[in-house]
């Protein structure tokens, strides 16, 4: 269990309001609610986290009809059941190319943020919140489609194809409390629900299909609401299974220890798309304490 930073000296640099490092807590248990879901079946347990699974309809913009996000197993938010959480359009150019959504049942409760994106089929998602000194995250990804890799003439001579995309991440601190509701007289300290940080970043991702190996590396990161620089992360050699699966470790781009976990799926008949989820930890000099925990989430294209 890692320790709760003051929240005075933290937010000084990252923030106005809200609360400091906040440590993991133990994942909730309950009922998966009814339709199409993603769900954390052959998600490492260090990346679902808390996460239990996620139901995502993007919506149809052209006919009015909104995107959806009901969200299970994170805590502390209903009772066990799915949550419906709120599309939060004016919070998506923190994370560029993602959708943002929200859950904060009134001012004294968790406050919950969570991005989603989908391409070809692989859809990803990071929820995550902050109280009491304790953090409560996950992520998930799945392919809903279907997955072949590419034709051996559809790639170059060295059987290696690059995917460009996105990344999105919730780190474990507070971040500008700018869609908190406001809490009750009396409520203080670390009782005040944090909006979490939210990170942004670019993706490259190399699929060598001759191989069956996945690399790639995490790019111009920083944290959106203090325009705060993070190191970049590499996404080591790892192979990839039959399925498009893959898992493997994470290092600080220039180190050479591993600080986290990534996982993810290719999608696509020839592999069009990839996508995955990360879990890292005490990975950036720009936090303070040597506690930050990150959860995140990326997805790539051809």
């Amino acid at each position: 269990m890692k320790r709760y930073l003051s929240a005075i000296a933290l937010l000084s640099a990252l923030s106005a309001c809200g609360s400091g490092v906040f440590t993991e807590s133990g994942a909730d248990d309950g009922d998966t609610d009814s339709g199409t879901v993603v769900d954390t079946t052959g998600v490492p347990a260090a990346i679902a986290g808390n996460l239990e699974s996620v139901t995502y309809d993007p919506g149809d913009p052209g006919a009015g009809v909104p995107a959806r996000l009901l969200v299970k197993g994170v805590g502390f938010d209903s009772a066990g059941e799915a949550v419906d959480y709120v599309r939060k359009p004016a919070l998506d150019a923190n994370v560029p190319g993602f959708q943002t959504f929200t859950f904060q049942a009134d001012g004294d409760s968790r406050h919950y943020t969570a991005f989603v994106r989908e391409s070809d089929g692989v859809v990803v998602a990071v929820t995550g919140s902050g109280q009491f000194g304790q953090f409560l995250a996950g992520a998930t990804f799945d392919n809903t489609g279907t997955f072949s890799a590419p034709a051996s003439d559809a790639v170059p001579d060295l059987g290696s194809v690059q995917y460009n995309g996105a990344y999105a991440g919730i780190l474990n601190v507070a971040g500008d409390g700018g869609d908190l509701l406001t809490p009750s007289p009396g409520t203080t300290g670390s009782a005040v629900p944090a909006q979490l940080a939210e990170v942004s970043g670019t993706v490259r991702i190399v699929g060598d299909f001759q191989q069956n190996l996945v690399t790639g590396t995490i790019q111009n990161r920083e944290i959106a609401d203090s325009n705060t620089a993070l190191e970049d992360l590499d996404l080591l050699i790892t192979p990839v299974g039959e399925n498009g699966g893959f898992e493997g470790d994470i290092e600080v781009t220039g180190t050479n220890s591993a600080i986290g976990t990534y996982a993810g799926t290719f999608g696509g008949d020839g592999a069009t798309a990839v996508g995955g989820a990360i879990n890292a930890a005490n990975h950036t000099d720009a936090i303070p304490g040597g506690d930050e925990i990150e959860y995140g989430v990326f997805t790539a294209t051809r």
